[in-house]
């Protein structure tokens, strides 16, 4: 075991040895590599956090609200526009990230103990104290590269709130949520208040073309209605 320098580091397990007076003979071998691995897990975390300070620069770009949480919750990192939340709407807890609406924060709890949410996401009503809905946290699991780019980041965090009157272009929209063109579309097309009818039209294909579209949306965006998708869209300017 060898520890790293940011609470990091990783753990070699050698097979090869017949008993334990052989693997014990092997020590000092493996010892005297103990710095080169030292070394690698030290260059490996730098890497992870330069990948994750560059991912969210993009956000910053467009002044998204978005955290970073390992798959217990746990605040990783933020954008700068997630940073006002702190305290006003979520707390970074030594545990995990905490909602100041208790009804959500419980939900929260709950959603992280199941495995479901690393399949298919969730969305939480955030409310205030008058029992008011003011904004709702997405939490999307990483898929596909995002997992490789960020091994300790199980969901990214975004918080929309329904105030947002502009919305990011379909290219930004495919970048993001991993969308087809066609879905990228279809996506911005709802968070502008088009109705299904209304893309059939434009789009000149046919509703059941939408309605397939629509059902790998909210998959990839973990999202379940057409104003969830909406109201998530709206939360990147």
């Amino acid at each position: 075991m060898i520890t790293g320098a940011n609470h990091d580091g990783i753990v070699i397990a050698f097979e090869a040895f017949t008993d334990h007076e052989t693997s014990q003979k092997a020590v000092p071998i493996l010892n005297r590599l103990r710095p080169h691995f030292a070394r690698a897990a030290v260059l490996s975390s730098r890497a992870q956090r330069e990948r994750a300070a560059i991912f969210l620069e993009a956000f910053n770009a467009i002044a998204t609200p978005v955290g970073l949480l390992d798959v217990r919750g746990k605040l990783l990192a933020t954008s700068d526009a997630f940073v006002p939340l702190l305290d006003d709407l979520v707390v970074d807890g030594i545990a995990r990230m905490r909602l100041i609406d208790t009804d959500a924060d419980k939900h929260l709890a709950e959603l992280l103990q199941t495995a479901s949410l690393q399949k298919t996401g969730a969305s939480i009503v955030l409310r205030n104290e008058r029992k008011l809905g003011t904004a709702v946290l997405h939490l999307i699991p990483t898929r596909r590269q995002a997992r490789d780019l960020f091994s300790k980041v199980a969901y990214f965090a975004v918080v929309a709130r329904p105030d947002n009157s502009s919305l990011p272009n379909a290219d930004i929209l495919s970048a993001l949520f991993d969308l087809t063109p066609a879905e990228a579309t279809v996506t911005r097309g709802i968070a502008m208040g088009q109705s299904t009818a209304d893309l059939v039209r434009e789009l000149e294909v046919t509703q059941e073309t939408i309605k397939s579209h629509l059902k790998k949306i909210f998959a990839k965006t973990a999202t379940h209605r057409q104003s969830d998708l909406a109201l998530l869209v709206a939360g990147f300017r």
